[in-house]
């Protein structure tokens, strides 16, 4: 009996150790490109054209890394120096695409980038890779995701994300554009980045460790062990 318990735990700090970050979206890596952008940006003097492009993933858990390639239009910047100047980001997750229709924000964080490299895969001197690193977010399985940057129109312009064709996490081209206060006047408040011109993924890339469910099933297998031979 004890021999059988120390082999279970043993397994079970085995999976502990196991629990080693997760890709939940990969859509920047690969060849193809695409420098045009989806608005996704939290506009504090138009708030009715606040937005997001949603990407769903595969998986779940406790997110630890974060990144998007992004690009600024209708921008009266000029150059890369003046991109970031310490801008946040509204990094939020949901539960549905239903969800990111009804709540733009959802579960949110707003964070400043870890990391900022000017134009990651030449599309442009106004385009960035934004990377934010300890995240500490929760993700739900099978869930959708967005980043939004933070600013004004007046100011900043748009803030986009950058279209991409390839990569892997969550079903195949099917990010959306979502808006729920109606600013853009699409039909149900979103639509498809294919509908509007952009390549139909988003360029995001998505880290986490992953639920720990299997251990939860093996820690539930080994309590109904021990009960078992504690019977008389």
């Amino acid at each position: 009996m004890k021999h059988m318990i120390g082999v279970a735990l043993g397994c079970l700090s085995l999976g502990v150790a196991a629990q080693a970050q997760n890709v939940l979206i990969d859509h920047l890596n690969g060849t193809q490109k695409d420098g045009v952008s989806a608005a996704s940006q939290v506009f504090g003097d138009i708030p009715t054209y606040s937005c997001s492009v949603v990407d769903d993933y595969t998986g779940g858990g406790l997110i630890t890394t974060a990144a998007a390639d992004m690009g600024l239009f209708n921008s009266p910047y000029s150059s890369f120096a003046q991109w970031d100047a310490g801008r946040f980001y509204r990094l939020a997750v949901y539960s549905s695409l239903a969800n990111a229709i009804n709540d733009v924000a959802a579960a949110s964080t707003t964070l400043m980038s870890s990391s900022i490299v000017q134009d990651p895969q030449g599309f442009g001197p106004l385009t960035a890779r934004v990377t934010f690193n300890n995240v500490n977010m929760f993700a739900p399985v099978n869930g959708w995701f967005g980043i939004q940057g933070i600013g004004t129109f007046s100011a900043d312009g748009q803030i986009g994300i950058l279209g991409s064709s390839y990569g892997s996490g969550g079903a195949a081209n099917n990010a959306e554009l979502v808006n729920p206060a109606g600013g853009f006047g699409l039909p149900g408040n979103h639509v498809p980045l294919s509908q509007i011109g952009v390549m139909p993924n988003a360029k995001y890339y998505l880290e986490a460790v992953p639920e720990p469910a299997s251990l939860v099933a093996l820690g539930a297998g080994l309590a109904a062990l021990v009960a078992r031979r504690r019977r008389p």
